[in-house]
């Protein structure tokens, strides 16, 4: 089998999985009608089965990223044989010892797409004579050039797949967030509604989707946490709502684009990209033990999180460490952690929450304090539509103009023209990485958010089935 088709094969676009146009907002449903206690009384449709089908969406998400760094980080170590290759043909090519040693490394770095050295590397008999060894260098320098191609033809797909499973993700998860509304405004009710003293002190209720170091928390740091998340999602969706990201993605093309004319190394195109991803990393502070997390996080890069967040979980991310002014190895290895956010343990070891602890009830008043921040954090998410066409059509147009521009960038006349072209081709992957880790990012932070909405309003309608008037 030819390395296209194991491509092909292994990293397959999925447009035909892609819903049909129309407006995001025309195919969500609405809220269905709920009863006294929040309970959808259209049983069929459920809120949590909205969450979970977003979720199982998410998961494909998460896969299409994977997909994409592992073909990123093996176009990254190509590069470095493509180098070698093209130094070696001025210096008379590689002798046998020589392209026998290199054969071992590209078969390991081809292995990890099904392909092997073969793909790229004429058999070692061909490095034989003075002649013959400049012929075969320059044989593997072609062949590796055509596989750069492919890759970032896969790379393409992968990258397609992501924004395709973001658009079915929105759907579902849009759907749940109305929902959830619905059942966050039934409970505000019924506690406005509910008089007298609680019959019980304590319950037992969802406390491993909510505790903290074990722990439930108070009521206040609940709505904390709510309102956090509330503001995490506004920052995940007005980096993609507003002018900015769009003026930013032409200012990335354009930046590419100029390069690839001039052949020249500039990063300046990583600039743009910077400033679009800054409003989430502002609520994410300081945080070294999560660098261990991402195991691409390069040295100089700094760890972040929030946290520690209900259910005993954190969300985290990696500044990388600058590439504006980095070789195209800097700027690769930033591309591996930039805007990816995870959700991940708080804790280094297990932890074992006791199902039977009871927790304190939660009061009417409070009650009805979470469910307007449950009401505020799903507007958030519902809000989003409006624009979300918007962002996911100027997503595919930026992606496909740098897959263009970059198929230029392939081959230079000299070393230096070679080495600039290297960083294009990094820049762009940069970019790729960026726009494809900021949808697999919304959608971690999102399902996230819903999934504790969702905990505190089972929390606080158990709650209030204790109260009886006097």
């Amino acid at each position: 089998m030819s390395l296209q088709q194991t491509l092909l094969g292994r990293f397959s676009s999925l447009e035909s999985d892609v819903p049909a146009a129309g407006g995001v907002a025309d195919a969500l449903e609405v809220g269905q009608v709920v009863d006294e206690d929040g309970a959808q009384l259209d049983g069929e449709n459920l809120a949590e089965n909205d969450l979970i089908e977003a979720s199982e969406e998410a998961e494909v998400v998460e896969e299409g990223a994977e997909e994409g760094e592992l073909l990123a980080e093996t176009a990254e170590s190509l590069e470095s044989f493509l180098s070698a290759a093209q130094a070696a043909k001025k210096q008379g090519g590689w002798t046998t010892q020589e392209a026998a040693a290199y054969e071992l490394g590209i078969n390991v770095v081809m292995s990890r797409l099904g392909g092997g050295a073969r793909d790229v590397m004429p058999s070692l008999e061909s490095f034989g004579s003075s002649r013959e060894r400049i012929n075969a260098t320059a044989s593997v320098e072609n062949r590796i050039t055509d596989t750069l191609k492919k890759i970032w033809e896969a790379i393409k797909r992968a990258v397609n797949k992501v924004v395709a499973f973001v658009r079915k993700w929105y759907l579902k998860i849009a759907d749940g967030a109305t929902r959830l509304k619905k059942r966050a405004e039934a409970i505000r009710k019924k506690a406005e509604n509910t008089t007298g003293s609680a019959k019980e002190k304590k319950i037992r209720t969802a406390l491993s989707g909510l505790h903290v170091n074990k722990n439930m928390p108070n009521a206040a740091e609940l709505k904390a946490h709510l309102d956090k998340m509330t503001e995490v999602v506004k920052s995940c969706t007005s980096g993609k709502l507003s002018k900015n990201f769009s003026q930013s993605c032409d200012d990335v093309v354009q930046a590419i684009e100029e390069q690839v004319e001039a052949k020249s190394g500039s990063t300046k195109g990583l600039t743009a990209l910077l400033e679009v991803n800054t409003p989430i990393a502002s609520h994410f502070t300081d945080d070294k033990t999560i660098l261990a997390k991402f195991p691409g996080a390069a040295d100089g890069s700094t760890g972040k999180s929030i946290g520690e967040l209900p259910g005993g979980k954190k969300l985290a991310l990696v500044i990388p460490k600058s590439a504006q002014d980095g070789s195209a190895k800097d700027i690769n290895n930033a591309a591996r952690v930039v805007m990816k956010v995870a959700l991940v343990d708080a804790s280094q070891q297990k932890v074992e929450i006791d199902s039977s602890k009871e927790v304190a009830i939660l009061e009417p008043s409070q009650v009805a304090s979470l469910a307007d921040a449950v009401i505020d954090l799903c507007d958030s998410v519902i809000d989003y539509r409006k624009e979300f066409e918007n962002y996911e059509r100027k997503t595919k147009d930026t992606l496909t103009k740098i897959d263009k521009i970059s198929g230029k960038a392939i081959k230079g006349d000299s070393e230096e023209e070679n080495a600039s072209l290297e960083i294009v081709r990094a820049v762009a992957n940069y970019a790729g990485a960026s726009i494809r880790n900021y949808g697999s990012s919304t959608t971690t932070v999102i399902n996230y958010g819903l999934n504790l909405a969702r905990n505190v309003l089972v929390y606080s309608n158990s709650s209030l089935n204790q109260y009886k008037a006097d």
